[in-house]
C-alpha cells in the first residue's frame, strides 16, 4: 500500500509558512515541526526547521525517516532546502509554497532583526527583494520539474483576507478531510499584529529567555522542587518547569496585585473559565463539551480522590496502568479501594496497552483511572487505542476518570485525543480532569477543572461537600484564564525548546549510556529511563542523588514496574540540563 504523501510547507522566511502550519494543525493534520519559534541565542532570526530537515541534503537516512514519520503529515521546510527533498520509491510530496510581496518580506525581516538586536542586512532592500524573488522562483521551478512533487502556490495576502476560501482550496487539493472552520479561525484568533494590510503577521517575537536561567534565583523559590534537597543538588524530579510563566499570566497576576484583587473569588458563581476551556477544546481538539458540565476544582489529584469516593465503595476495584504517576496508586490505597494493576507492556517500539489484561481486570472493577498523555512514559495514546479502551469500558460498565493534564505538551508527530470526544456514549461514562498547571507552569496557584459526561455524573460528584473539596484562589482562576486565552504563543515557544531538550537527552543517553533503555516521550517534559542493566544500587535514584548530586524521580514510586527506572524532568535551561547530565555520567563507574 502506497503511503500518503508528505505535505511540505515552504516559502521565503516571513511569508506565512508558520501561520499555514498552525492552520493545518488546527484542521487536524499532524505536523512534524510546529512551525513557530522566537529568536534566541542559538537562532537569532527565529527560524525553526526540524533538525533532520536541516540535514536533508546530506543524510542518507532522510528518505526513510520521512516515510516513517512524515507521511500524511505537514512538514515545514525553508525554501533553500525544499529542492533537496530526498527521492525514494513510494515517497511523494504535496508542496504548498507561500508567496508574499518580496518588498514586504524584506521589511518584515528587518523588523524582526531589529527586535532581536541583530544588525540590518547589508544588502540594500531593493536588491534583497530581487534576490529573494529569484530564489523563490528557482525553488518553485525545481520542485515542479520533479515527478514526485505536486506544487500549489498560496498568496500570503489572500491567506489573511480569505482564510475560509484558502482552507477549502487546500482541503480539496490535498484530498484531506480537515476542519476548515478551525483552520480559518486560526487567522482571526491566533494571528499576532493585526495592524493593517501589509503589516499583519509581522509583530516582533520576544526572546523568552529559556536559556538564561539563574540558578541562584531558582534556589530562592519556595516550592518543593528547589527546596526539598540540599543546595549542592540539581533537582530534575517533580514536574515543575524552571521557566518563568508566560508574560500574559505574569501581567494578569500583577494587575490583580496592583488593585488588591486577592479577595474571595466569584466561584461558585460564573468565572468565565468553563467557557474559555470549552472554546479552546473545540479549537485545539475538535471537542465540544458543554460549559454547564465543567466544574472548577483545586487540582487534578483532588478530583481523582473525589471521583473514587463518590463513584465506588470501599473494596471496589480501581484499574491503574503502571508505571504510573504515584498519586494514582496512593488515591486507591488511601480510600480503601482494591488496586487492579493493568501494566503497560514494553516492546521494541515502546510502551503499549495490554488490552487483554484490561478486559480481565474490568470484570471485577468499577473505575478505570486513565492517564493520557501518560506519565511517566510520555505515551500519547492513538485514537484506535482509546477506542479499544472505550469498548472494554462500555462492555463492563466502567467509569473512566481521564487525567489529561499533559494534553498541551504533545510534540510534533503526536495528536492528543480527549477520551470523552470519542462518542456520546463514551462521554457519558467519562470524567475528564485537566488544568493549565503543567503546560503553563502555574501548579502552585491550584486551579483545575472537571468535565462531566452527564448531568447525573456532575450531581453525584458535587454531592461531596464543597468545603471538604477545598476552595479556589482568585489568582489561580485569573492565571488560568490568561493561559487559555492569551498564552498560545508562549506555549509554542516552550514546546519547541522542550522538544530540543528532549532530543538532547535522547542523543546523550544513546551515545554515552548504550545499556540504558528508553523511548523518547511523545508528550510531557519527563523522560523515563530503564537503568536496570547498569545494576545501580540500591536504586538509580539513590545512586544519582548520593554520587552525582542530581535528584531524579524514583522509579519505584511509580509501582513495582518502575523498579530500576528513574524519571528525568528536562524542563529547565540547556546549560543546567547539560550540567546535570554531565554529573550523572561522571558518577558511573568507567
Amino acid at each position: 500500500m502506497t503511503p500518503p504523501p508528505v505535505v511540505v510547507v515552504s516559502g521565503i522566511p516571513r511569508s506565512g509558512t508558520s501561520l499555514l502550519m498552525q492552520m493545518l494543525a488546527a484542521g487536524g493534520m499532524g505536523v512534524v515541526s510546529d512551525g513557530v519559534r522566537s529568536p534566541d541565542a542559538s537562532n537569532r532570526r527565529g527560524y525553526l526547521e526540524h533538525e533532520r530537515v536541516k540535514r536533508l541534503a546530506r543524510d542518507p537516512e532522510a528518505a526513510g525517516w520521512l516515510q516513517r514519520c512524515a507521511s500524511g503529515r505537514a512538514l515545514k521546510v525553508i525554501h533553500a532546502l525544499a529542492p533537496a527533498l530526498p527521492v525514494a520509491a513510494d515517497l511523494e510530496y504535496r508542496v504548498v509554497m507561500l508567496r508574499r510581496d518580496f518588498a514586504e518580506v524584506v521589511a518584515s525581516q528587518a523588523r524582526m532583526l531589529a527586535a532581536a538586536g541583530e544588525p540590518p542586512d547589508p544588502i540594500p532592500d531593493e536588491r534583497l527583494a530581487e534576490v529573494l524573488r529569484a530564489q523563490w522562483e528557482e525553488t518553485v521551478a525545481a520542485l515542479r520539474a520533479r515527478a514526485d512533487c505536486a506544487v500549489h502556490v498560496v498568496g500570503f495576502e489572500r491567506l489573511l483576507d480569505e482564510p475560509a476560501a484558502v482552507a477549502r482550496e487546500l482541503c480539496d487539493w490535498l484530498g484531506a478531510g480537515l476542519d476548515q472552520a478551525a483552520m480559518a479561525a486560526v487567522v482571526d484568533a491566533e494571528l499576532p499584529g493585526r495592524a493593517g494590510p501589509g503589516d499583519r503577521y509581522t509583530a516582533p517575537m520576544a526572546d523568552p529567555g529559556f536559556d538564561d536561567l539563574d540558578e541562584g534565583l531558582l534556589r530562592r523559590r519556595s516550592g518543593e522542587k528547589w527546596q526539598v534537597h540540599p543546595p549542592d543538588v540539581l533537582p530534575l524530579w517533580v514536574a515543575d518547569m524552571d521557566f518563568l510563566p508566560a508574560e500574559p499570566i505574569r501581567r494578569r497576576l500583577q494587575e490583580c496585585l496592583d488593585v488588591g484583587d486577592i479577595g474571595y473569588p466569584m466561584h461558585p458563581k460564573p468565572t468565565g473559565l468553563p467557557e474559555a476551556f470549552c472554546d479552546r477544546a473545540q479549537r485545539k481538539w475538535g471537542w465540544a463539551p458543554e460549559p454547564g458540565r465543567v466544574e472548577l476544582i483545586t487540582e487534578v489529584v483532588q478530583g481523582m480522590h473525589v471521583a473514587i469516593e463518590q463513584f465506588s465503595e470501599p473494596g471496589d476495584g480501581v484499574i491503574v496502568q503502571p508505571p504510573i504517576y504515584p498519586p494514582f496508586l496512593g488515591s486507591v490505597g488511601n480510600l480503601r479501594r482494591r488496586l487492579c494493576p493493568n501494566p503497560l507492556v514494553m516492546g521494541e517500539g515502546g510502551y503499549r496497552l495490554d488490552l487483554d489484561g484490561l478486559a480481565q481486570q474490568a470484570e471485577d472493577a468499577r473505575i478505570l483511572l486513565l492517564c493520557n498523555p501518560h506519565n511517566p512514559t510520555g505515551r500519547v495514546f492513538r485514537r484506535e487505542e482509546l477506542m479499544a479502551i472505550a469498548e472494554i469500558a462500555i462492555a463492563h460498565d466502567l467509569l473512566v476518570v481521564s487525567d489529561e493534564i499533559h494534553q498541551d505538551l504533545v510534540y510534533p508527530g503526536g495528536c492528543h485525543v480527549p477520551f470523552a470526544s470519542l462518542s456520546d456514549e463514551v462521554a457519558e461514562r467519562t470524567l475528564t480532569l485537566t488544568s493549565a498547571s503543567k503546560a503553563f507552569n502555574i501548579a502552585g496557584l491550584r486551579c483545575a477543572i472537571a468535565v462531566f459526561g452527564s448531568a447525573e455524573m456532575r450531581r453525584r460528584f458535587l454531592a461531596f461537600p464543597r468545603h471538604l473539596r477545598g476552595g479556589l484562589g482568585s489568582l489561580g482562576i485569573q492565571a488560568t484564564l490568561a493561559a487559555w486565552t492569551e498564552g498560545e504563543p508562549w506555549l509554542r515557544d516552550v514546546l519547541a525548546y522542550l522538544e530540543a531538550n528532549r532530543d538532547f537527552v535522547a542523543e546523550t543517553v544513546r551515545r554515552e549510556l548504550p545499556g540504558v533503555r528508553f523511548v523518547p516521550p511523545q508528550a510531557t517534559y519527563l523522560f523515563w529511563l530503564d537503568f536496570r542493566e547498569l545494576g545501580l544500587e540500591p536504586s538509580p535514584y539513590r545512586h544519582f542523588l548520593d554520587r552525582a548530586k542530581v535528584a531524579l524521580s524514583d522509579g519505584a514510586d511509580f509501582g513495582p514496574e518502575g523498579r530500576g527506572h528513574a524519571r528525568i524532568n528536562f524542563a529547565t535551561s540547556r546549560p543546567l540540563l547539560e550540567q546535570a547530565l554531565t554529573r550523572l555520567l561522571t558518577s558511573l563507574p568507567s
